[in-house]
Formats: C-alpha cells, structure tokens, sequence
C-alpha cells in the first residue's frame, strides 16, 4: 500500500513516474496532508490502520507516506552522495518495484508533471519506526505536498487523490471524516464492480508470466539458443569461406569459369536456395572446375554446399527448428502478456475512480465545491476537483414558515373580545353581535404557530343598532319597496 521515499525530497517524488495499472501499478495515489496538530486522531489512526488499509487498498490505491529518517526536504543536497534504494527494516510483501519501474519495453507511465525524476522507492505494508515517528515525518512533509498539488492551508487536514488514467485529482476535506480508511474502504467498494473483471486478468497475467519465465529459466530455451548459434557461425563461416576462394579463382582466369565463380560468390551471400536456372548454372561452374582439375576440393565442397543450401540448411536443422518452436512459443506469451495488459489498462478507464471518489465523499457529506481552497499556482497540472462539506446558508428569522391549513373555531366575550393566533396567513373575518351575546366567529385557515400572539377587539358601543331585517316578499314573491 504505502512506500517510503528513501533518500529523495518530497517534491522530487511527486514528479516521478509512475506505472499504469496494466503495468503493474496502481489506479490512483493516496496522499495526506495533515500535521499532527491539525487533527491529532486522524492523523494518528492512519498509522495505526496501517495493515488495514494496506490490505483494501493495496491492488488499486497506493497510499504514499514518507519514511522516518528518510524524509528529505531539502532537495539541493540530496544528489552528493548515492543511496540505497532500500530502507533500513522495511518488510516487503510482493513486487517492491511495482509502482514506478516499467517492464521491459513498457512506456505505460504516468508524471503528474513536466520534468523527469529518478525513483528510489520501497514498499511499506507495515511501520518500520514507532508511531511517533512516522508522523513527525508526515507532518514535515505536509506543506512539500500542499504547494505540489496547490492545496491551501485552509483545506488542511485533507487527503489527496490522484486518478492516473483520468489525469486529475481530488481533494477531500477530513475534518469530518473519521478515519482514511473509512473512505478509502468506501471507494474500494465503489470499484468492485469492475475490480472483479481486473482481478481475473490478473491470475491470466500471472500465469503468463510464469509460463515465461519457465521457459526462460529451464534451460531449454537458452541451449538451444547456444547451440543453434553456434551452428549459423560455423555455416556462415563455411559459405563465407568457399565465397572467398572462388573470387580468388575468378582472378586467376578470364574464360567463363570466371564468371560463374563470381556470381556463385556473391550468390551464396543470400543464404537461400537456388532457382532451376540458377541451378543450371551451379552445375556448369562444378563441371567446369572439375575439369580444370587444379582446384582441389572447391568443386566437391560447393557440390554439397548447394544441397544443403537447396535443403534449407541451416534453418532445417533439427536443432534451429526447435529453437524456432521455442521463440515463437515466447512471442506467443509475449504477445499474450501484452493484451492482458492492454485490456487491464482499459479495464482501467472503465473503473472511474473519480466517480467513486466523489459517491464515497458523499457518504460523509462531501460535494463537490468552487476551488476557492485551493491556491492560484500549483506544480500539479492536472485538474483537481475540491470535496468538502457545502457551506450551509444563514438562517433567516423572516423565512416563510411552511404553508399548511388549519381550521379554527373561535369564541369570545361581547365585553372583550380576546383572539390567540399565531401567524395567519389570508383574512381574519370576526362578526361582533351587539347585546353581549357571543357568537361563534367564522372558520379561519392558515398555519398557526405555538407562539401565540394575542389580538384585542375593541367593545361594542352601546348605541350600535340592531340591523333591519330584510324587507317581506309580496304576493307576486317580489320584495316589498321599502317604506
């Protein structure tokens, strides 16, 4: 999960490269920037949930954290002298190069930013120092980190994320996350879906591998490399040789023997068989020099190199066809091995971390905000997108309650009329009957709230009149014209 830095400045780190997941690497990196003082428990539970989240984490999500001792931060002097790439007590549980030392022939690497780095890196699934330590050397690394990914003081304690296949980054505000386990669990679980499909090509990635390196450490391979070198010398030698000696015959003569052998010279350079008419034309030069009979074994041996030649010596020796069958059963697994990686590093893209990054954030009440923490320059150039908690907007006395409907009956006394209500939304309409009865008041509606507020009715005057009744209908049912 995590590696330490051995010997090399924070800054210096950050500007590695870094494997891709089809590599062998990871699909993010996990830093954290926090000092002891800004969260003392989040702070010290990383290193106490060290195991833990190596364990959840370690395939997909390198958690990097500097080493104690071997924190530098000063870059200037760092260079004067050559260093192990090793820390002193690290335990390494599987591959320690894995994060940044490509395979061979691999250019799937990833650098955050413009300028080369060496990497002087060892893997870390358990604390090497006590606790105190490790962080100490966390906290003297927080602001390297912080001007690196362009964090501002204010978003501190916070942990950083970087998406390698997206190129971008995540900044996530701790102050009310538990513990980075906690979210980086959460992440992994957000990955699943498609972490389960990697860790199949994997076991196949595996077993490729392993089917290569049997192949090159069994022997087999690498003899019969050797022996069927060694025989390509001693044929080429041999056509080489007779080449030679049939120039020096063509320049003792000037009849056509001697431009036979000059062609048959410069035709054994190509190594492969001969034509009908090419034939023709060997058999002419043997019998020629064979007639002359001043050139020893020149004929005899170019006789029984052109059958060999014609065979398809010294590719049909037993010796180069099995050493044939062995290469191309290592470019078979090769090219395996390729397209295992290709399709995890597509695989890659479909994981979306940053969506997981951002679901898990959410769990703890993180959204996405306007970078207004993070600072204006940055050595990081790739996006990063800031999580924290959404500041919340200010209460207002004066904001509309919510609307409901309520029906109240209201009685009251004719000598002094007394309403409780709360906040009454619509009219009020009161009925004030003279005489000191009491009669009940139409049905309001509107919220009312606990906080009654009283409202007073003046008193009825005492020469308020009665009203006049309605005027009585005549026979014909219209009203009577008033008097």
């Amino acid at each position: 999960m995590g590696y330490a830095m051995s010997r090399m400045p924070v800054s210096q780190f950050l500007r590695s490269r870094f494997r891709s997941l089809g590599d062998g690497g990871y699909a993010g990196l996990v830093f954290l920037l926090a000092r002891s003082a800004d969260n003392p428990d989040l702070h010290e539970r990383l290193f106490r949930e060290w195991p833990d989240t190596h364990d959840v984490t370690r395939r997909y999500l390198g958690v990097i954290t500097p080493a104690p001792s071997a924190i530098v931060i000063d870059d200037r002097h760092w260079r004067r002298a050559e260093f192990s790439s090793a820390v002193d007590g690290v335990a390494c549980l599987g591959e320690e190069k894995r994060l940044n030392t490509p395979g061979e022939h691999a250019e799937s690497t990833f650098r955050m930013d413009v300028l080369p780095a060496e990497e002087h890196l060892a893997l870390m699934p358990v604390l090497t120092r006590p606790l105190r330590e490790h962080q100490d050397a966390l906290t003297a690394a927080a602001t390297e980190m912080r001007k690196f990914f362009g964090v501002s003081e204010k978003l501190l304690p916070c942990a950083v994320i970087v998406s390698l296949h997206e190129k971008k980054a995540f900044a996530l505000a701790l102050n009310d996350v538990p513990s980075l386990y906690a979210l980086l669990k959460r992440i992994k679980i957000g990955l699943e879906p498609v972490t389960t499909e990697i860790d199949r090509r994997d076991a196949e990635l595996a077993r490729a591998k392993e089917a290569r390196l049997a192949l090159r450490s069994d022997g087999a391979l690498g003899n019969l490399r050797g022996r069927a070198d060694s025989l390509c010398a001693t044929w080429n030698t041999h056509v080489t040789r007779l080449a030679f000696e049939l120039v020096s015959i063509a320049g003792e003569r000037t009849d056509e023997d001697a431009s036979l052998c000059r062609w048959m010279a410069r035709r054994l350079d190509d190594n492969t068989s001969l034509t009908d008419e090419e034939q023709r034309s060997a058999r002419t030069l043997v019998r020629l020099l064979s007639e002359a009979g001043i050139h020893g074994r020149v004929p005899r041996r170019l006789r029984r190199t052109l059958a060999k030649l014609n065979s398809g010596y010294p590719n049909s020796d037993g010796v180069v066809v099995r050493r044939a069958a062995l290469v191309e059963e290592e470019r078979a697994i090769e090219s395996r091995i390729g397209q295992l990686k290709a399709k995890i590093d597509e695989l890659g893209q479909r994981l979306s971390l940053g969506a997981a990054i951002i679901d898990a954030a959410r769990e703890f009440g993180l959204a996405p905000v306007s970078p207004q923490d993070m600072l204006a320059w940055r050595e990081l150039t790739w996006p990063v997108e800031v999580l924290a908690q959404p500041e919340r907007a200010p209460s207002s006395s004066d904001a509309s309650p919510t609307s409901s409907t309520v029906k109240n009956a209201v009685a009251h006394a004719a000598a002094r009329s007394i309403i409780q209500a709360g906040t009454i939304h619509g009219g009020v309409h009161i009925h004030e009957q003279a005489g000191g009865s009491t009669t009940p008041l139409p049905e309001t509606t509107g919220p009312l709230n606990s906080n009654a507020m009283r409202v007073a009715v003046p008193p009825t005057s005492d020469s308020a009149q009665e009203p006049e009744p309605p005027p009585e209908p005549t026979s014909d049912g219209l009203p009577k014209p008033a008097s």
